[in-house]
Order: structure tokens, then sequence, then C-alpha cells
């Protein structure tokens, strides 16, 4: 019994040592988090909002999912010759204080393929990967006037 606890501990000290290079969404937070209304049966939405990096540590967001949502992910729009494009994001960087904005025209999220139709007043749970650690963050759906 004494080998087994001093093997785990042995296992905890290297992850302990190893978790700085390990990126966590322990500091990741949202404000004004939204989902914009659509149409009676879209299957496209986008959601809005500021992510803040509370932490001390940069964060790497690596996926972003949610149960409401078959597939979820971050564009940006962006011009090119005069003309605006979307372009998919892998990842999200933010560094130590960082707030980044979610908004229509920009960075913002798009949330694919609903599982349950969602109206003004509702919400979604959107969960947000760094490394082996998530954040889950609630976003209210409301129209694009509110």
């Amino acid at each position: 019994m004494k080998h087994a606890a001093n093997k785990q501990a042995g296992w905890l000290l290297v992850l302990w040592l190893l978790s700085p290079l390990v990126p966590a969404c322990d500091g990741l937070t949202g404000a004004d988090l939204w989902i914009r209304e659509g149409p009676p049966g879209a299957t496209v939405l986008a959601g809005f909002g500021r992510l803040i990096n509370r932490s001390r540590e940069t964060l790497q967001v690596s996926e972003i999912r949610s149960t409401d949502f078959k597939l979820v992910m971050l564009h940006e729009t962006v011009l090119q010759a005069g003309q605006a494009h979307m372009v998919a994001r892998d990842r999200l960087l933010l560094s130590p204080g960082e707030v980044r904005a979610l908004s229509p025209g920009g960075l913002h999220l798009m949330l694919m393929q609903p599982t349950v139709s969602l109206r003004r007043g509702q919400s979604a749970v959107v969960t947000f990967t760094c490394g082996n650690t998530q954040n889950s963050m609630v976003f209210s759906v409301r129209s694009s006037d509110q």
C-alpha cells in the first residue's frame, strides 16, 4: 500500500511540474455574451461578447464546443481587396489581462447546426478548452437590436 501511495505522489509531482506548460482556461471569463436570434429553421447562428483572460498566464483556446450545436467554430471577418471574407481560426491566444471582443464584422463564434431551437430569452452553454481544462459560459439569445 505504501508503494502505491509513493507512486501516486510521484505522478502528482510530475504533473505539478509540467502544469505551467499546459495552458488552462481557469482564468478565462466572459462578459455580455450573446447569440443573435435567427429566423425559424436557421442552421447557423453567431455568438458575440467579450472574452477576458483574468489569469497571469497566456491562454490558448484550442477548442470550442456546445451541446446545443453540432459544430462551433471561431471565425474572423477580414477585408481582402475591398471584399469581406470570413476566415476560420483554429485557436485563440489571450495574453494576461487581455480582453478580446467577439463582434459582428470581426472575430465571432459560428454556431452551426443547432440541436435545439433557440429563441430570444433562452440561453446556450458554450465550453472553451485550453489544454486539458475547460470553462463553460452561458450565452443568452437576443435580437441584434437589443
